[in-house]
């Protein structure tokens, strides 16, 4: 992009891909005209290919839209998520039902994508949490995620938890406020899948 001064002390813009312009390179600045451009996050096109890149100038973010959002699938980066609000199975069932549509418990590795998976619209009545994709079932206080990243990075456990009462083993991730609580993995609850896009 170009910049430089017009009529009536304002600036006027000219993108570089006019005309008048063929690349950056023919833009000479000078003391009133400067050249500055602006990078899109999908520019070095991180979606695989055939996806379309959306790109989210406000926060640098993007999305890949291959989610097949008519059935209820949402799109968040690079992957797509898909909450069960109104089917209720035990963390293990529903890991396999996950598997099943070839994805997995949605994990939860920042909190920007904690705050997309707590906020995906459900129309259960009273429907408050949902399963999440980590477990400490195999070892006593060793949090593992379903995808095998390292649970070293980011938490968002509420209040004293993980406590690990009653052999709460499974997460949860309350929804509204996006917190997590360890569960008995036998309860049964909505729960959340996730793939790639």
């Amino acid at each position: 992009m170009a910049v430089s001064p017009g009529n009536n002390k304002l600036f006027c813009c000219d993108l570089l891909a006019s005309d008048k312009y063929s690349s950056s390179k023919s833009f000479q600045e000078n003391a009133t005209s400067h050249h500055f451009s602006i990078m899109s996050p999908c520019f070095n096109n991180p979606c695989r290919s055939g996806v379309t890149c959306k790109p989210n100038y406000n926060d640098g973010s993007y999305e890949c839209e291959d989610c097949d959002t008519k059935d209820g699938w949402h799109s968040f980066n690079l992957a797509c998520y898909k909450i069960f609000g109104e089917v209720k199975m035990s963390w293990n069932n529903a890991r396999q039902h996950c598997e099943d549509l070839n994805s997995i418990l949605a994990t939860v590795h920042s909190p920007d994508e904690n705050e997309f998976v707590s906020s995906l619209p459900t129309t259960a009545a009273g429907f408050t949490y949902a399963w999440i994709g980590a477990s400490d079932a195999v070892s006593e206080g060793s949090w593992v995620w379903v995808d095998g990243k390292s649970w070293g990075g980011y938490e968002n456990w509420y209040g004293n938890n993980p406590n690990g009462v009653d052999h709460a083993n499974c997460a949860l991730i309350y929804i509204s406020y996006g917190q997590w609580d360890d569960a008995p993995c036998s309860l049964t609850r909505p729960y959340i899948c996730k793939k790639n896009a």
